[in-house]
């Protein structure tokens, strides 16, 4: 989940472009209520989850050092507290997913916690869970962030985590998720260029999962899951020569993306 939480910007559709004004430089890595939508219908087991804000309340979650966080970073004590730091968006992503690891940045903190998938609480925060003992063989979340690479700073922690189901005994290489891509089918109608609230259907607002035809049409169709090793170079760097000085950069779709849609059967709506 790319972006932070803005509440303003959350139901806007993704309206901004090159050349940004002092607005929409800032709210273009606001999070929108659509992708939240279309990451909630992912129905099969997940083993991380990676956001860049926080989800909300999970300093509050009961089973973290809440005092040692607030001595690191004292300035937070106000926004946790007030149960107001964080993404709501995100605390409503990790109830419903339940995945075995959640990591995060943002804060520019190492910061632990284990949230317990057990307690009724409301879905905008994970805050309500309480520091209560935990229900026999409850599942839970691990909560990593991490601090700024900086000297001298926790930025770094190596994990080891099993291969998934079906790894081959070959090296390691990316692979699209199939149950992903028929999301993405299925929910493709869903981006909007809209300055304006965007009304979301029924049909979005729930946990439906992907359409059956679309994932049924993913297994036939889309080929090769591995991820092509097709990464160029999309826009002049910053600082490379004196072409287009003192002028704004103008929309580079990404090949990357163009050829995905292209394998998905989809139509390029992001600009």
């Amino acid at each position: 989940l790319s972006g932070i939480y803005n509440a303003h910007n959350f139901r806007r559709g993704h309206f901004e472009a090159p050349p940004y004004d002092k607005g929409s430089v800032r709210s273009v890595y606001h999070v929108r209520e659509a992708e939240v939508a279309k990451l909630m219908q992912l129905q099969e087991p997940l083993d991380v989850f990676l956001s860049h804000d926080w989800p909300r309340g999970v300093a509050n979650c009961g089973h973290c050092d809440r005092q040692g966080l607030l001595k690191r970073k004292p300035f937070f004590r106000k926004e946790v507290n007030e149960d107001s730091l964080g993404s709501p968006a995100g605390a409503h992503l990790l109830q419903e997913l339940k995945p075995k690891r959640w990591f995060s940045a943002h804060l520019h903190v190492k910061f632990e916690a284990k949230v317990f998938h057990c307690a009724p609480c409301r879905p905008d925060t994970l805050a309500a869970r309480g520091p209560g003992r935990p229900a026999p063989g409850a599942s839970s979340t691990d909560f990593l962030a991490l601090d700024k690479c900086l000297p001298g700073r926790q930025f770094l922690q190596i994990l080891d985590l099993p291969p998934g189901e079906g790894a081959g005994p070959g090296a390691p290489a990316l692979e699209y998720d199939p149950e992903w891509l028929a999301v993405l089918r299925s929910y493709h109608h869903l981006m909007s260029a809209s300055r304006g609230p965007v009304q979301l259907p029924p049909e979005a607002l729930g946990r439906q999962g992907p359409k059956p035809e679309d994932v049924e049409w993913v297994r036939e169709n889309f080929g090769q899951l591995e991820v092509p090793a097709n990464f160029v170079v999309t826009a002049p760097p910053h600082g490379a020569g004196d072409a287009g000085r003192g002028r704004a950069p103008g929309l580079a779709p990404n090949p990357q993306t163009t050829e995905l849609l292209r394998r998905l059967g989809l139509p390029y709506n992001l600009g």
